[in-house]
Parts: C-alpha cells; sequence; structure tokens
C-alpha cells in the first residue's frame, strides 16, 4: 500500500520529470533508462533547422508546382531527346546488297519494349560465308536498332570489297516478259476517296529521291506524354530545321507528319515542289497512255488503227460495215479468245460461210479484234489489188493504128491488150 501511495503522489505532482526539464537534461540517478537523454520536439526542430530548410528546398524544386506563374522557369517543360529517326544507312545498305547480288539480310531484334531498350543481331551472306554483326549501344526503338546494324553492314561490305572478295557482278541484258492481264466481262470504274490526305513523308522522300539528296532526318522529342519533332533539310536550308521542339503532338507519327508537311509547304512556296502532288507511278502510267494513243498512219494512207483501215477498204470496195463473231472461250484457257471477221450479204468476199479472216487463241480480246481486223485488212487489200489489176486489164486497152500499104489507101489497125494479156489484130474492111 505504500507503494501504492507513493506512486499515486508521485503521478499527482505538476512538476515534469527530470529528463524532460531543460535545465536539466543530462542523466539523473533512479530516473529509468528510457526516460533519460530525451528532447522535445521544438528542441529538436531547433536543432535540426538547416537540415529541414534543405530538404523543403530540394522537394520545391524536384515537384513541379500545380499551378505554375506564367513566366516562371518552372512554367517551361524542358524536351528531352528520345532519339534520332533516320534510315539513311539502312536504304544504302539494302542498295548495295542488290548492287552486290547479296542474298536479303536478316534483322531480329532483342529487347524489351517496357524500358525501352533495343539491340539488332545483322545476319549477312556475302563472300561466300555468313556474318553475323549485332550493335553495342542500347538503343530505344526497333528503327533505330536496325539503322544500327545496317551502319555495321556498310562497313562490312567496305572491308569485303577493299579485300577483293565481292565484285559488282556484270550487268546481263534480260528480257521482261509483260504480265498478261485477264480481261474482264464487264468494265468497272475504280471508286476513289473524295478528298485523299496527301503523304507529306513520301512526297518529300520521294522529291529527295528525284533529286538525289541525301534522305532526309527526323529528330524526336518527348515532353511529358507528348512528342515533338524536327526535319533537317540541310541541302535547301541549312541549320534551320523544320517542326520544333516546342509544337506538341500527341504521337512520334504525327509529329513526324507535322514537320514533313510544313517541309513540302515551304519547298512549293520556293517553287521545289509542284502545288498538286502527283506519283511517280501516276506519271508512268499516264506516259504509257499517251504513247499508246498515238496515230499511226498505215500505207495506203487512212489514218488510225487496223479497226479504221479495214472501213475504209470496206468502203472503198463497197462492203458492209464487218461483223465480229467470237467463238466460246475454253474453261482451261478463259483468257483465249478467237474471232471470225464477216461481211454479209457480199458476194466474192471471204472464204468458207463468209469469213474472211480468223484471230485464233490471242490473249485478251482487244488484243485477238485487233489482230482479227489486222488480217481482215490484208485480205481485202489483197481482194482491192486484185479488182484494180483486172479494171486495169480492161480500161488499159490501146488502140494503135498502123497503115500498111500506101497504095489502096486501106489502113490496117492492130489492137493490143496491155499488162499480160493476147494480142489481137483487127482489119479494117
Amino acid at each position: 500500500m505504500e507503494v501504492q501511495s507513493s506512486f499515486g503522489s508521485q503521478n499527482s505532482t505538476s512538476a515534469p520529470p527530470p529528463s524532460m526539464d531543460p535545465a536539466r537534461r543530462g542523466s539523473v540517478p533512479g530516473t529509468p533508462a528510457l526516460l533519460q537523454n530525451l528532447l522535445s520536439i521544438d528542441d529538436f526542430e531547433k536543432q535540426h533547422e538547416a537540415a529541414v530548410a534543405a530538404a523543403a528546398a530540394s522537394r520545391a524544386q524536384s515537384t513541379p508546382k500545380s499551378n505554375p506563374q506564367p513566366g516562371s522557369a518552372a512554367a517551361v517543360p524542358q524536351p528531352i531527346p528520345i532519339s534520332t529517326r533516320s534510315s539513311v544507312n539502312t536504304q544504302l545498305f539494302f542498295q548495295r546488297c542488290q548492287a552486290l547480288a547479296i542474298l536479303q539480310p536478316a534483322f531480329s531484334f532483342d529487347g524489351d519494349a517496357s524500358l525501352p531498350a533495343w539491340s539488332c543481331t545483322l545476319t549477312l551472306h556475302a563472300g561466300g560465308q555468313a556474318h553475323s554483326l549485332t550493335t553495342t549501344g542500347v538503343c530505344t526503338s526497333k528503327k533505330e536498332a536496325k539503322e544500327a546494324a545496317a551502319t555495321l553492314g556498310l562497313g562490312l561490305i567496305a572491308a569485303l570489297e577493299a579485300a577483293g572478295t565481292l565484285a559488282t557482278p556484270s550487268k546481263a541484258t534480260k528480257k521482261r516478259t509483260p504480265t498478261p492481264t485477264l480481261p474482264s466481262s464487264s468494265t468497272t470504274t475504280p471508286t476513289e476517296p473524295d478528298e485523299p490526305q496527301e503523304n507529306y513523308i513520301g512526297i518529300l522522300t520521294e522529291f529527295c529521291q528525284g533529286a538525289k539528296l541525301p534522305a532526309s532526318v527526323f529528330a524526336e522529342f518527348r515532353t511529358g506524354t507528348c512528342f515533338s519533332a524536327e526535319l533537317a533539310l540541310e541541302s535547301h536550308r541549312p541549320g534551320a530545321p523544320f517542326g520544333g521542339r516546342g509544337v506538341l503532338h500527341s504521337s512520334k507519327k504525327a509529329a513526324r507528319a507535322a514537320a514533313a508537311k510544313e517541309a513540302v509547304l515551304w519547298l512549293r512556296e520556293k517553287g521545289q515542289l509542284p502545288a498538286v502532288h502527283e506519283p511517280a507511278a501516276a506519271r508512268k502510267r499516264k506516259a504509257a497512255a499517251s504513247s499508246e494513243d498515238a496515230v499511226q498512219l498505215s500505207a495506203g494512207g487512212a489514218s488510225g488503227g487496223s479497226a479504221a483501215r479495214v472501213l475504209a477498204l470496206a468502203a472503198e470496195l463497197g462492203l458492209p460495215q464487218p461483223v465480229y463473231r467470237w467463238a466460246e472461250a475454253s474453261e482451261l484457257a478463259p483468257g483465249l479468245w478467237t474471232v471470225s471477221s464477216l461481211f454479209p450479204g457480199s458476194v466474192g468476199v471471204g472464204g468458207e460461210h463468209g469469213v474472211v479472216a480468223t484471230a485464233r487463241h490471242v490473249f485478251g480480246k482487244k488484243a485477238a479484234r485487233e489482230e482479227c481486223a489486222r488480217l481482215t485488212a490484208v485480205e481485202l487489200e489483197g481482194v482491192l489489188e486484185r479488182r484494180r489489176g483486172l479494171v486495169g486489164r480492161v480500161l488499159g486497152v490501146k488502140r494503135v493504128e498502123k497503115e500498111k500499104g500506101s497504095g489502096d489507101g486501106e489502113g490496117k489497125g492492130e489492137v493490143e491488150i496491155g499488162e499480160g494479156g493476147e494480142d489481137e489484130e483487127y482489119h479494117s474492111c
């Protein structure tokens, strides 16, 4: 009971314990070990005031303000370089492989898209043996890793050429066989989109290839969750790239397209590109169509193709318009056609059943009709020549009267039939 009373009297006192009294911080005899060397919160903050201020300053620098003041340094985010997107060495590598008749190289990638970190291994068969090249640095994308591997491949090809292992093969003339197109029973008109969006990256690439300029190089940047890109075109505007690091887009593809669009518009303004882009394939098709539409003069002087020549010969011979009769195509060869030409109601023209000419087993309906018209024109020209010869023999009779004998005053006329005819003599009475 004395212990309880002493404990209660000790708790009832209002004086602080000796260890909590600022005047007595040392060890007090009889005080438990847990209550010795204790500091109040105020004393602790005063003692570590400098460290607390330094930690607060570092947090303020690392964490941006939620509502930064305009014009302050924290309001302008700094772009972080991601990678340099270029395919110059990749294009050169494939061109060298084609020129040296090297088999298709193989690219294999290893890495993690979540980091991102990629490496590329190039397998190349050249000089009679297989070569394997692996990139050493870490690349942020597969395309960058492929560009680095292509750079190593170019170095290997240059070394093999210097050693005399590789040589450019001699160019042999090859005859290309045109790929036939199956005829269609009905002509369909392709539908085109109303307003197709221009591929500015493709336009710029085609411009560089046509002008034999280095390929354009895109430098990509990331600012937070947005992306930006710069396009360097040193051949036309050195030191002033298109696009900008501050022009943010939702994806890297959109950033590259915007930079390419700015470059294309600038080239059009300078007159380097036409206002309306026409792809190279469309220009080739238009040139081929214009060459096919060229008008050739036939031997008889009539203009046009074989069909026009047939119409001109039919009119000269007094024949009606020709009729083209088509034979049924075989199921085994649906692209081969047989067509015959006839002149209904004509006598003395054509062979059996009035058929003048027949084109057999010609690939393509249009080509078969043209071939039949050509053969028909040849037959009609032969008929025309025979008729002209007959008329010449009839109308080419020349009467040459020669007087024989001067005593009786009677003349004797001699008639000669020209052009292969037999001579007959007629004597006047």
